[in-house]
């Protein structure tokens, strides 16, 4: 029989070898509540060659009076270009570009 010290750091040398081992997992999973679609200018289907970098509506926030859009984890209000292309419009729940992209921020499950 081991003496009780010894299985104690058999013990610990086991758990600090398994965490050590194991990879990460919050590196491999995705929040699901990111959006990340992003909608052509028929509003059906998503765009096949967004140009660019793809660009992600982060959110979008009302102060009373104007909206600010978060797109790439940046700040943009109506009329500043992202990427090169002027933003037209920011409404509730998407942002509409110049060139008639849509990013959409939540999309609806209820839609047919």
């Amino acid at each position: 029989m081991l003496p009780t010290k010894a299985v104690s750091l058999l013990g610990v040398t086991l758990v600090l070898g398994t965490v050590m081992s194991t990879p990460a997992v919050s590196q491999t999973l995705r929040d699901p509540t990111r959006p990340a679609v992003v909608f052509g200018a028929d509003g059906k289907a998503p765009a096949a060659n967004a140009g660019d970098a793809r660009l992600v509506l982060n959110s979008i926030t009302w102060n009373g009076q104007q909206a600010f859009a978060v797109i790439n984890n940046r700040i943009y209000h109506r009329g500043d270009s992202v990427q090169g292309v002027r933003i037209s419009q920011i409404r509730r729940d998407q942002v509409i570009l110049d060139d008639g992209r849509k990013l959409v921020l939540f999309t609806s499950v209820t839609e047919k």
